[in-house]
């Protein structure tokens, strides 16, 4: 017999636990942060109250995930963190250079 699990669709280890979409759901949070403290830019109350919509939504679906993997939780953190600093990079590479991604050479879709 299978073994019981409590939240069905968190059965399949392919899709995410909803514990992990909070996580996950933090990128702009520090995306924001980044550019606040490396930019001096600040977003626009508008801009804020979405974003704390998001990110409140992400922990109220989350509240209900009783399961936890240290493993798992690792690895999403490590990745919302590296997502956050590959955008604030190619902003700053953009300042530096001047460029929006126009022009010759390569050109980046974020």
């Amino acid at each position: 017999m299978a073994p019981h699990h409590p939240h069905p669709t968190n059965s399949n280890p392919a899709q995410p636990h909803p514990g992990c979409s909070v996580i996950r759901r933090s990128t702009t949070l520090f995306v924001v942060s980044g550019e606040f403290w490396l930019f001096n830019k600040r977003p626009s109350h508008r801009s804020l109250a979405a974003l704390l919509l998001m990110v409140g939504g992400a922990v109220v679906a989350g509240l209900t995930d009783l399961t936890y993997s240290p493993a798992g939780y690792a690895w999403v953190s490590l990745c919302v963190v590296s997502t956050a600093a590959y955008l604030l990079l190619i902003r700053k590479l953009q300042e530096t250079t001047g460029t929006r991604g126009g022009g010759g050479g390569f050109r980046l879709w974020i």
